[in-house]
């Protein structure tokens, strides 16, 4: 059984880029800024990244909300593209730009369907995980992609206690029964994630995207499945 075909098994429904890039900014509803839109509202935007194999430098793309799903086909026709949860004020994704977390996202690296088989059914059947959101293939890694029902401010402490709790479930979902690679790895809550319908590593294969939850997630969600102290 492929990875599409055991997500599919267990609910999952594929989706489209922009229905998941929609669902995480809110797009449409005035809460990052349009492209022309006069800067004393304060809003803040997605930052995409992305470079060509045959480029010396890759370029930044703020992600405005009335032309985010053009720029996003930029960013999808690139040899290699990121995004991630967040949005930045400025034009790079440095994390000290950081304004606003509206999905926490996972890799799973090592897991093949039987793996990901284990990791559902302990996380539907046993609820020893949270149900992410979007299950994200990206060639030969999974994403998991939890969406918050309202943007988190990341203010200097609130970066802090983020990046914990990002650590503490990675050590959660990271087990053997979850993944073959033994050591978790860990990323930080500004880590970038390739584009869904973007390149992945594997030529003619797009990243693609499937929806598992409806139900958006709080802080208090996600710390149920976490020690107190993360």
């Amino acid at each position: 059984m492929t990875l599409a075909d055991e997500i599919m098994a267990w609910g999952g429904v594929e989706v489209s880029a922009m229905d998941v890039y929609s669902d995480i900014f809110s797009l449409g509803f005035n809460e990052i800024q349009m492209e022309n839109e006069p800067p004393g509202a304060y809003k803040a935007n997605p930052i995409g990244y992305y470079k060509n194999n045959d480029a010396q430098k890759g370029h930044f793309r703020i992600m405005f909300d009335d032309t985010f799903e053009t720029t996003l086909k930029v960013l999808q026709d690139a040899d290699f593209a990121i995004l991630n949860g967040i949005t930045y004020f400025g034009r790079k994704n440095v994390q000290e730009h950081a304004s606003t977390m509206r999905a926490m996202i996972f890799d799973l690296d090592g897991t093949d369907a039987k793996h990901l088989a284990n990791f559902f059914s302990g996380a539907i059947r046993g609820n020893a995980y949270p149900v992410p959101n979007y299950v994200v293939m990206s060639g030969h890694n999974v994403h998991l992609y939890y969406v918050f029902e309202y943007a988190i401010p990341l203010y200097p402490n609130i970066k802090l206690q983020l990046k914990e709790l990002k650590f503490a479930l990675t050590r959660k979902m990271w087990n053997p029964y979850t993944t073959t690679i033994e050591k978790p790895q860990y990323q930080g809550i500004n880590q970038g994630f390739r584009v869904i319908g973007g390149k992945t590593k594997i030529p003619g294969v797009r990243v693609r995207a499937f929806r598992m939850n409806d139900h958006p997630f709080n802080l208090e969600t996600l710390g149920e499945y976490v020690p107190e102290e993360s």
